[in-house]
């Protein structure tokens, strides 16, 4: 896991009903590389859906 990971992840503890686009202005990142980790932390299964 890198930093992103644990940014996002906190993001989700902090409001696990956040939508995707708030969490890419929090994270300054772009909407689909928020979907993309996301996808990839629940394939990985440190995430549930």
């Amino acid at each position: 896991m890198d930093i992103e990971d644990h940014q996002l992840i906190q993001v989700l503890l902090q409001n696990s009903r956040i939508i995707y686009r708030n969490m890419a202005q929090l994270l300054n990142l772009s909407v689909n590389a928020v979907h993309n980790q996301v996808q990839n932390l629940i394939d990985r299964e440190i995430i549930q859906a």
